[in-house]
């Protein structure tokens, strides 16, 4: 099932549109200059938390607290537990000794996808066409139609009921003789599956609409053939487990530890040793800068593309010179990105890391250098 659209941009219409993006080229390009900067500090500043965490934690006996360590930086490995029983209060679902419950809603609804592609004509102007398609699946929350592009489809999403998501957690969970503080009770992720029992029965104020379905409470009339606007409840939870934590110790408890350049709380699934989550921590702290660096050129790119753009609008009158000169901005875009991204780096990392700062510096500069030798090699040559 899907809809075509035919849309027309006049050259005139192309023009002023470019010449608006030079704004966002003017803002988009100092924002990249601060978060990559901003980033670098981020990076210098999470590695050395981890560096002083590794030379203060001290590793402790999960089974017995000792006031000698009180506000030290701590590590253990222990098993979570809790005495109490978690229950839906909708659906009376229970789980005793669960760590968090959580109740996942879904509704059988059409989703809107679309496709472009677009032809510049002699003159200046495009021509796009725009395919969109409609695909009924399952989805996490209830989609408006009503902006749906084919009429046909704009009313078609309906539902049977709205159903409100819930998480539920224990008031307390023992860490061996330690007790995991309220903000790292949240922090726990209900990844498994939970299987209703096999004499369940729905409450009543719920039987009169719903039914049982597998591990789903299934809200329409035929749960093999699903129909628009019907919904399903499953659930998930966090089982007793091993768990080991780097933390500062507060009493019976954990609070954020606070280094000198950063906060530091790790709470990881499994029986990791100190090492090991600090290297997963440095190896996230590396992940991240990298994501951000990438975010940063990237950002730093559109807003010289943006900037450039209206010289190719203006060539595009003849589609193939305008196409040559899409290819050169967006190739003067990469190399100015990448050239002032480079610097950009190399100086924080003089202000954080100076010889690396350097390093780089020189790296830079000698690369931009070479190149301009080498097109100067080229340009004289018969």
């Amino acid at each position: 099932m899907s809809f075509t659209e035919i849309t027309s941009t006049s050259w005139f219409s192309r023009l002023g549109d470019s010449i608006k993006g030079i704004l966002f080229g003017l803002i988009a390009i100092p924002v990249a200059l601060i978060l990559i900067f901003w980033n670098e500090k981020r990076e210098v500043d999470r590695t050395r938390t981890l560096e002083e965490g590794a030379k203060m934690v001290v590793v402790v006996n999960a089974q017995q607290i000792s006031p000698a360590n009180e506000n030290k930086l701590v590590y253990l490995t222990a098993e979570a537990t809790t005495s109490e029983t978690l229950t839906d209060p909708d659906y009376g679902v229970s789980f005793q000794g669960a760590l968090k419950l959580q109740r996942h809603v879904e509704y059988y609804q059409y989703e809107e996808e679309s496709k472009s592609e677009t032809n510049k004509k002699l003159g200046g102007g495009t021509e796009t066409v725009t395919t969109y398609d409609y695909s009924a699946r399952w989805v996490s929350s209830p989609i408006d139609s009503s902006a749906f592009k084919d009429p046909a489809f704009q009313t078609k999403n309906t539902i049977l009921k709205k159903i409100q998501e819930t998480t539920l957690s224990p008031s307390s969970v023992e860490l061996g003789a330690y007790q995991l503080s309220n903000s790292q009770i949240a922090r726990l992720s209900a990844d498994s599956t939970f299987s209703l029992a096999a004499d369940y029965s729905l409450p009543a104020m719920v039987a009169s609409e719903a039914q049982v379905s597998g591990n789903n409470i299934y809200y329409g009339t035929d749960t093999q053939t699903p129909s628009i606007g019907d919904a399903r409840v499953h659930f998930t939870y966090t089982a007793a487990g091993t768990y080991s934590i780097i933390a500062q110790q507060a009493e019976k408890s954990f609070v954020t530890y606070q280094a000198k350049k950063g906060s530091l709380s790790i709470l990881k699934s499994g029986a990791h040793s100190v090492d090991s989550l600090f290297a997963e921590e440095a190896s996230s702290n590396s992940i991240l800068s990298w994501v951000l660096r990438a975010v940063g050129f990237a950002l730093m790119g559109f807003g010289f593309a943006a900037i450039l753009n209206p010289l190719s609008v203006v060539l595009d009158v003849v589609p193939l010179l305008g196409n040559i000169a899409e290819i050169g901005t967006t190739l003067i875009a990469f190399i100015l990105s990448l050239s002032i991204s480079s610097v950009t780096i190399a100086i924080a990392w003089l202000a954080f890391r100076p010889l690396l700062g350097c390093s780089l510096l020189l790296i830079t500069f000698g690369a931009i250098y070479w190149l301009n030798r080498l097109k100067k090699k080229r340009a004289i040559m018969p």
